[in-house]
C-alpha cells in the first residue's frame, strides 16, 4: 500500500492500492508481459508457449519409425481406450484429421492433445518453448484401456480464480497476462474443451504441472 497525502477532507492521508500496468509483447513464440508500478519499476516476465508443431513432428517421427500409415496410427491412438470406447459406443478417430494436423501444425484441443501425448508417453511440458517453469514431476497418469486422459477444466478454473484473488487481479487483468480474452478464462468453469496453448499457459502461470489437472476419466 502507498499513502496519498491530503486525500480526505481533514488533510489526513488515506491509503490507496498500488496498481500495476501490464503491457504485452510477443517474441519468439512466447508471451511476455512487463509489470510497472507507480514508481516506474519494471518487472519483465515471460510465459512459454505450447508448440503444437513440435508435438505433431514427434507423432509423425514415431509413426514413421513404426512403419504406420495414418489410418493405422489413428486406430492405435483410439485403441488406447478400447474398453471405454466399446462402453460409450464412441466413433473412432479420423485419419484425415491427423493428416490435416500434420500439414498445418496448428493449435488443437487440450483433450485431443492428451490422446497423442499418451501414445508418445510424453509430458506436455516437453513441448513448451521459451523459459519453462520448473514445476516438479510432470509425468501424466497411465490409465488402462477402460479410461482416457482428460483435463479437468473446472479444476483449472478453480486454481486460476484462487490465484487471481490472491494477486487481487480482475479477470481482464489476468486475461492480459495470459494473452486471451476474459471470457476464455471464465468459461473454463463449465467447459470440457479448451485450446492446448491456453491451458499450458495457465499451468505455467500457476507454477503447477499439467498433470495436476489431468485425470484418468471415463468419458
Amino acid at each position: 500500500m502507498i499513502m496519498a497525502a491530503g486525500a480526505t477532507g481533514g488533510g489526513r492521508s488515506r491509503p490507496i492500492r498500488k496498481r500495476n500496468v501490464r503491457k504485452l509483447y510477443y517474441r519468439a513464440g512466447m508471451v511476455e508481459f512487463v509489470d510497472s508500478d507507480l514508481t516506474g519499476s519494471r518487472f519483465p516476465r515471460t510465459l512459454p508457449a505450447f508448440d503444437c508443431g513440435a508435438l505433431i513432428s514427434a507423432l509423425d517421427a514415431q509413426r514413421v519409425d513404426r512403419g504406420l500409415g495414418w489410418t493405422a496410427l489413428a486406430d492405435e491412438l483410439w485403441q488406447q481406450s478400447s474398453e471405454l470406447n466399446a462402453k460409450l459406443a464412441d466413433h473412432s478417430l479420423c485419419p484425415g484429421a491427423l493428416v490435416r494436423l500434420a500439414r498445418r501444425r496448428a493449435s488443437m484441443s487440450c483433450q485431443y492433445a492428451l490422446i497423442i501425448l499418451r501414445w508418445l508417453r510424453r509430458a506436455p511440458e516437453a513441448f513448451l518453448c521459451g523459459p519453462v517453469m520448473d514445476v516438479g514431476d510432470v509425468r501424466l497418469p497411465r490409465p488402462g484401456s477402460d479410461r482416457r486422459l482428460r483435463w479437468n477444466l473446472h479444476q483449472v478454473h478453480a486454481a486460476l480464480d484462487e490465484r487471481r484473488r490472491e494477486r487481487e487481479l480482475t479477470w481482464s487483468e489476468l486475461a492480459g497476462e495470459l494473452a486471451c480474452t476474459p471470457n476464455r478464462l471464465t468459461n473454463l468453469r463449465t467447459a470440457r474443451l479448451a485450446d492446448m496453448g491456453l491451458t499450458m499457459r495457465v499451468t505455467q502461470w500457476l507454477e503447477q504441472p499439467a498433470a495436476r489437472f489431468v485425470h484418468a476419466a471415463q468419458w
